[in-house]
């Protein structure tokens, strides 16, 4: 019987310490900070996603994601990405 609770502890140990790491990271720190910016309009129906990078980047921008998977930061004060954050965020609050 011991053994059989020593192993399921063990178990659940090593579950819980593999999914820690992910969630602590998460909630932490950055995931992704922008070092390269562009000044290239992506076309409004080829944007599948804009996000603000975390505020402990050293530069606030967001990351525009497009239809085909690519990522491109644009600086937070480029007019062209402030436009597509707030069309993007107020589509679904009507």
């Amino acid at each position: 019987m011991k053994t059989l609770s020593f192993s399921l502890l063990l178990l659940l140990l090593v579950c819980c310490c593999h999914a820690m790491p992910a969630a602590v990271h998460q909630s932490t720190g950055p995931d992704q900070c922008c070092f390269k910016f562009s000044t290239v309009k992506v076309p409004p129906e080829k944007v599948s996603g804009i996000i603000p990078t975390h505020p402990a980047c050293s530069s606030p921008a967001f990351i525009v994601s497009t239809v085909t998977g690519r990522q491109i930061c644009y600086r937070e004060d480029f007019p062209w990405a402030k436009e597509v954050f707030n069309g993007k965020n107020s589509e679904g609050s009507g």
